[in-house]
Formats: C-alpha cells, structure tokens, sequence
C-alpha cells in the first residue's frame, strides 16, 4: 500500500491510503472488491449526465460531511491482516509515504502518523513499531501547492505540535490558513491519477474551511463583546461625565 499525507492547512492534513495490490485479483478478499465496486460506482455518478445519480451522490455527500474527514482518511486503510503483517515485515509490501515537502518536514512524519494512529489505526500503529515507514517526498506535489504559505506571518511561523493535527513545519503561533482550495481536490487527484481522492480532498477542504469560518465568527463575536462591555458607561471603573 502507499500513503499520502496532504496538507490542507498549516495545522490539518489529510491521510489516504492507496492499495496498490488492487490489481491482482487473487489478492483481493470480498470486502476490497465490493469497496472498490462501490467506490468506481460512487465516482462515476458524481461525474454523470444523469439527474437522479447526481442528486444522489450530491446529497450523500452531504451526509458525508458529518463524519470528520481525518475519519474517512484512516477508513482508506486496510485492516491488519496476519497476510498484510507478513507481507510488510518481510517487504514484500512497501509502505511508501508520499508528501510535499515544502510543508511537511521528513523527519516529522513518524510523530505525524503516530498522533493519527492513536485516532485509531492499529495498522499505522504497527508500520511505526516495525520501522516500516519509507518517506517519499513528491516535487510534484510541491509543485501543486502554494510556492510560499499564504501569509507574510509563516515567515516567522514555529511548529507548535500542540494537537493531533498539527503536522506542517510553516504553522502559525496565532493564525491558521488553508493551503488548499476546492479546486485543488481535481488537480491533485487528475495529477497522482487516482480518482478516489478527489471526494476525500474536497471534503477535508470543505470542513477546514468552515471551522475556520466559525473561529473566525466567533473571535469576531467575542471581540464585538468585550468592545461593548468595555464602553458600558455602567461597568465599574468606567466614570460618566455626570460624576466628573
């Protein structure tokens, strides 16, 4: 199988998971060839001409977005066989870890996937424990991130790793910002030709999106606030010109 790890801010990432034994059928058990059917038939009717299959994928899609994308991310990966065991410690199945560079340093990845792990992957959990991490930092994905963080603040930005999550070396000590856009879900699927991913980056883009939108909000509202309270002519400390 073959990792990706995929920065959606400068403080959440995404995880997927590429089988790349899908090929061989032999390989194959039940669950993965009904996963793989239902996952083709998923994509091709987000893509299609006709009404109904559309409207179907566009509301569940919605409904998807109640789960956490970082949920989704680690349901890519496949369950840990006593097969899949051996195969990893003997190296007959590569665990290749594909990233940006420009936003995720290679030595920070094992405290990257081990904080994922701890979300619930077993599996992560073993390639970590077993060395079995192969880093493979990707100039094309580079290439279709922003050239410099989206903000002259990164240039003074420090790794805080203070939360599951916080995985880019250019984060900020205040400020969070998005690193990728909804259109980027397309280019980075169309260029890595995996179709799939495309679904799982425009949903973690959406949810970052919008949390950032609501903290946005609701520092906006705290400060409308404490603005109000402090120009309360009422609140103590605060003398009227009737007392002066």
């Amino acid at each position: 199988m073959r990792l990706f790890l995929l920065p959606i801010s400068t403080r959440r990432s995404l995880l997927y998971c590429q089988r790349l034994n899908h090929h061989l059928n032999s390989q194959k058990t039940i669950i993965d060839k009904v996963t793989e059917k239902a996952s083709k038939t998923w994509h091709q009717w987000e893509n299609s001409e006709k009404k109904y299959q559309k409207s179907i994928t566009e509301y569940g899609n919605k409904v998807f977005q109640r789960i956490s994308f970082e949920e989704w991310g680690l349901k890519t990966i496949p369950p840990l066989s006593a097969r899949r065991k051996q195969d990893e410690l003997m190296g007959a199945d590569k665990v290749e870890v594909i990233f940006p560079s420009r936003y995720i340093a290679q030595e920070r990845l094992g405290d990257i996937l081990g904080k994922l792990a701890l979300s619930g992957s077993k599996h992560i959990e073993f390639i970590l424990e077993n060395k079995l991490l192969k880093p493979a930092p990707s100039p094309e994905l580079d290439n279709l991130y922003p050239s410099d963080p989206p903000s002259d603040k990164a240039k003074e930005a420090k790794y805080t790793g203070d939360r599951a999550g916080d995985n880019v070396d250019a984060l900020y000590d205040k400020e969070e910002v998005m690193l990728l856009r909804k259109h980027s879900g397309e280019a980075i699927s169309n260029s890595l030709d995996i179709p799939e991913l495309r679904g799982e980056l425009e949903r973690a883009i959406h949810q970052v999106e919008a949390s950032l939108k609501a903290q946005k909000e609701l520092k906006e509202e705290k400060r409308h606030m404490d603005g109000a309270t402090n120009s309360d002519p009422g609140k103590p400390g605060n003398e009227t010109d009737e007392k002066r």
